[in-house]
């Protein structure tokens, strides 16, 4: 019951046989600190699924997961609605609906087709998505879709999956998301090409490190909110938010994969009300890089205008209150600035930044072709 009250933010009573120690721990812990914690572990059985099926599965798929994980966002809506009649039930509806369809009707990704080494079907559907498309951009496809043929480990993909659900996931859902999840905010980014050899996170750390710095950094938000205060903590958190929005505006780059898995980290590690999903299931292939970061924005206000209408315990007089509602603001206004500022992607795996003050900056784990083309044109630039 204590789970359900703080999911969906109920205030059902709660059957109690007495002042056990438990439930003594929980009160004098300040607004459910450890009870968030047990919150984010039993959820995580959920998400893993799907950031499982994110990596591996087909891209059709994913959007029956979608839609098979955000009942439990209905079901709340619908709760909600019957006991206090004032949710609106159609943001949810409209999510089913979406996913469903596009589950149905839209095409498969042709690089994840190629990835698997299937280049007949990775043709077709490049050249319905592209109307024809590149001839030299659908080769390379090919070439890829003949040089992986062999599917990655199914232990490599469940383990890398469920690290980034531990460590992203429950880092965010506690306290710590101040510390850990901001902080480690570019460990966050690494590509996943299909191969073994670049299925690693964007850092050079043990990963039984990931393991352990949300469980360290749980017991050390609880810690200092319970013996420090938690101004500190709120106003800390906004300074880093803030250095956030100028490292993403600045030096944020993209390619093809990097894209899709960087949505998928939108869709399912910051979006509690599920509303971002609908433009970032096919973001490489359809949406273009400044409309999907603009369909971003516009979720991000959709779903401040949500909490900020119908979560009841956010008091706005209050330092937590004032911090919600600002990072509300800030996230959707620093994104949908992003979209209409940074410049479009160029040839999938470097991004012009000229009007940044910056030259052509490579992605994480270029390849062999990429850094070869980097290191010629560096030479012409040094002869001229």
């Amino acid at each position: 019951m204590l789970l359900i009250n703080e999911y969906f933010h109920l205030h059902l009573a709660t059957y109690q046989t007495g002042k056990t120690k438990f439930n003594r721990f929980l009160r004098l812990t300040e607004e459910f600190h450890c009870l968030l914690i047990i919150h984010g572990c039993v959820r995580i059985s959920f998400i893993v699924m799907v950031v499982y099926v994110v990596e591996v599965a087909q891209p059709s798929l994913r959007a029956f997961f979608i839609a098979a994980i955000f009942p439990f966002f209905a079901f709340g809506l619908m709760a909600r609605l019957y006991l206090h009649k004032t949710t609106i039930l159609l943001p949810a509806i409209a999510v089913q609906i979406i996913a469903f369809g596009l589950a149905l009707f839209a095409p498969e990704s042709p690089y994840w087709l190629a990835s698997r080494g299937q280049p007949e079907a990775a043709e077709k559907e490049f050249t319905w998505l592209r109307y024809g498309g590149d001839d030299e951009e659908l080769a390379a496809l090919l070439e890829r879709a003949e040089s992986n043929v062999d599917e990655p480990p199914l232990a490599v993909a469940f383990g890398a999956a469920l690290a980034k659900v531990v460590f992203l996931y429950m880092g965010t859902d506690s306290v710590c998301r101040v510390f850990m999840s901001h902080l480690t905010y570019p460990i966050r980014f690494f590509r996943y090409d299909n191969t073994v050899e670049h299925e690693i996170f964007a850092t050079s750390e043990p990963l039984r490190y990931m393991f352990m710095y949300p469980l360290v950094g749980s017991l050390v938000g609880v810690a200092v909110c319970r013996f420090v205060g938690r101004r500190i903590v709120y106003l800390g958190t906004i300074l880093i938010s803030l250095l956030i929005f100028y490292a993403r505006i600045k030096y944020i780059t993209f390619d093809m994969e990097m894209r899709r898995v960087r949505s998928a980290e939108f869709c399912y590690f910051e979006s509690h009300m599920g509303t971002r999903q609908i433009v970032l299931l096919y973001p490489g292939e359809i949406f273009p890089t400044k409309l999907r970061e603009v369909g971003v924005a516009i979720s991000e206000l959709m779903q401040f205008v949500l909490q900020f209408s119908d979560y009841k315990w956010i008091k706005l007089g209050s330092l937590w209150g004032s911090y919600s509602t600002w990072r509300s603001t800030l996230i959707p206004i620093g994104i949908l600035l992003t979209a209409l500022f940074m410049p479009e992607t160029k040839d999938k795996t470097l991004i012009e930044t000229e009007n940044l003050g910056a030259k052509l900056v490579p992605v994480i784990l270029p390849t062999p072709e990429i850094a070869e083309g980097l290191e010629s044109d560096e030479e012409v630039g040094e002869e001229a």
